[in-house]
Parts: C-alpha cells; sequence; structure tokens
C-alpha cells in the first residue's frame, strides 16, 4: 500500500503514527528500527489485550513504501501529555490519574513476557558508557532486588496514555516486561524528569517542557502520588534508578536510538555515584 493514503497524526523518535480509516491507526517505523523489534511489540500487545489489560487491538504487521508498520485499531482520544499542554492548569489532576492508571498496569501478573531482570541485565553488559567495575555492582543490586513478577510497561509516561470515550487506554507496550514495579516507575521517573523529546518538537513545546519541569517538578508530583498508600517507599527506589539509567544506556546502543541530550544526564547520574 502507498504511505500517500495514510493522514499523519503523530511523530515520534523511532516511529510516526498514520491514520488509514476511522477505525485504523499505522505506527509506521524508521528504517533503521529493526524488524525483530517490530514483531516483539505485536506479540506483547496480543498477550496483554488478551490478559484484559487497557491496550489497542493490534491487527497486524504491513508495509508501505518500504517502511514496516504496525496496524492498530483507531483511538480516537488525545495523550494525557497532549491535555497537558493544552490545560496547563490541570497538571496535578492529570498527573494523580497517570498514577492511577500506572498501579492498574501493576495489579496484573503474566510470567509469559519476558523476565525484566534479564532484559536489564543485558543491555547493562551491553553499554559502553558503563565501566566494567559500575556493571558488577549495578547487576549485583539488581540480583538483589528483582524479587516480582508483575506487568510493567517499560516506558509509562504522559505520552503514552490515551484518554478516549472507553476510558484510558496505554499504547507503545515494545518494553513491556514481567518484574518489579519500582523498576517500572524508576524508568517513568527518568522519563518525566530528564527523557528527550520526539526529534521534531517545536521550539514552543520545548520551552512548555522546560518550563514545567523547572517550576513544577512532575517527576516528584509523581512519584509523590505514586507512593500514596503504596507498600514502597521512594527510599526504596535509588538503586533502581541507578540500574535503569544505565540499562537505558545499553538499550539505546542496541536499538541504534539516538537519545540526545538524555545521554549525557543518564551518565551523569551513574558518574555521580560511581565515578
Amino acid at each position: 500500500m502507498n504511505k500517500a493514503s495514510l493522514k499523519l497524526i503523530a511523530q515520534g523518535r523511532i516511529s510516526d503514527v498514520y491514520l488509514r480509516r476511522q477505525d485504523e491507526v499505522v505506527k509506521l517505523y524508521h528504517p533503521t528500527w529493526p524488524i525483530k523489534n517490530i514483531k516483539t511489540e505485536q506479540d506483547k500487545t496480543k498477550l496483554l489485550y488478551e490478559a484484559g489489560l487497557p491496550v489497542p487491538r493490534v491487527k497486524g504487521i504491513e508495509s508501505f513504501d518500504g517502511r514496516t508498520g504496525l496496524v492498530f485499531e483507531y483511538i480516537d482520544g488525545d495523550s494525557l501529555l497532549g491535555i497537558l499542554q493544552k490545560k496547563p492548569w490541570k497538571f496535578y489532576d492529570l498527573f494523580s490519574l497517570l498514577c492511577r492508571q500506572h498501579k492498574r498496569i501493576h495489579a496484573y501478573k503474566l510470567p509469559s513476557l519476558p523476565s525484566q531482570s534479564r532484559i536489564l541485565s543485558e543491555f547493562i553488559e551491553n553499554s559502553s558508557e558503563v565501566s566494567k567495575v559500575n556493571k558488577n555492582k549495578l547487576i549485583g543490586f539488581l540480583n538483589e532486588l528483582s524479587n516480582d513478577s508483575v506487568v510493567c510497561h517499560g516506558d509509562f509516561q504522559p505520552g503514552n496514555v490515551l484518554i478516549s470515550k472507553r476510558g484510558a487506554v496505554i499504547i507503545d507496550w515494545f518494553n513491556a516486561t514481567s518484574g518489579s514495579p519500582l523498576c517500572d516507575v524508576a524508568r517513568s521517573f527518568l522519563s518525566i524528569s530528564i527523557g528527550a523529546p520526539p526529534q521534531n518538537a517545536s521550539w514552543l513545546s520545548l520551552r512548555i517542557r522546560d518550563i514545567g519541569r523547572s517550576l513544577l517538578h512532575p517527576e516528584k508530583v509523581y512519584l509523590r502520588a505514586y507512593f500514596e498508600n503504596s507498600q514502597y517507599s521512594q527510599s526504596d527506589l535509588n538503586k533502581w534508578i541507578l540500574i535503569v539509567a544505565a540499562a537505558r544506556l545499553g538499550e539505546a546502543e542496541s536499538n541504534n536510538e539516538n537519545l540526545g541530550e538524555e545521554k549525557e544526564k543518564l551518565s551523569k547520574i551513574i558518574q555521580n555515584i560511581y565515578p
């Protein structure tokens, strides 16, 4: 099928999303994104949909002008990030909703998902930005901490939560694993606090992001809301942040992903603790 028949509705670091019909979208990946990763996302999304999680139904893989895409049902709604940009005065309500949805995911267990600890270990080992000494320390921490098997999204942030007539729907499940919810929280913390924007982000959206981060500290608001009435506390999170920062660097290398300014910030997190 020709890409000209599709209508662009969203752009990201690894893919662009097109509306094909009123009830279908195509997530068309950049040519550098490995085919095996696309198949992995398809398989995980199917598994999660069948388990009853709030995810869109995936319909299959198709090619468009030499690029590969996943076809999903169309979810008619805006993301929490989009709503936040349009209605910043709803900041606290939207982050409260974000946390409720994250806890909702963590109420599920799917042991058939890939092991979180195994994938993190592989990414840490693959990172050229982390010294051998620090790799050993971080993997030692990981072995001490990995003792749970809940569904973890792996990239849970406001841009991946759509608000529709049927309620919240969570998208982009490529990184889904079975593991510790605190690891998932650590990834969200890093994404919200230092995550790089899409390459096509406008100057205005970047300014809004920077001002919001400096004035509102959304990562702190997110953590307070998540840990409220939780069996965990923020003090349990520190080692997970180090582990996830190192693994994120290795993940980007493995997938040929350009992290931009995020790469330096992740490296500093590790170097500040283990110079």
